[in-house]
């Protein structure tokens, strides 16, 4: 909370289901500090993104920049810790891709 702009926004994206603590909830009131909450998608909510992908016009694959066979998992993870620049994704293949 303490990185957000005064009068910012804040998105609740992939939240569990513990209480949240560890913030100051004074820098709501004090920065009015906008909380944005998320939904479960529905199929439907998925297919007009589906339909510009199949239509091209959306392109996916430069999202994609690392791919590792599935034994190769711990590497994986450490080189998504790592960071290097030129990393965006690394897609995990399962057997026999």
């Amino acid at each position: 909370m303490e990185a957000v702009a005064p009068g910012g926004k804040v998105l609740m994206f992939g939240s569990g289901h513990e209480p949240l603590t560890g913030f100051d909830p004074f820098l709501f009131y004090f920065k009015e500090i906008h909380m944005i909450g998320t939904r479960a998608a529905s199929r439907a909510d998925w297919q007009p993104s589906i339909a510009l992908v199949e239509g091209g016009r959306i392109v996916l694959k430069p999202l994609i920049t690392h791919r590792m066979a599935f034994h190769d998992v711990k590497k994986a993870f450490a080189m998504m810790d790592e960071g290097p620049p030129e990393l965006v994704r690394v897609a995990v293949l399962g057997a026999g891709t």
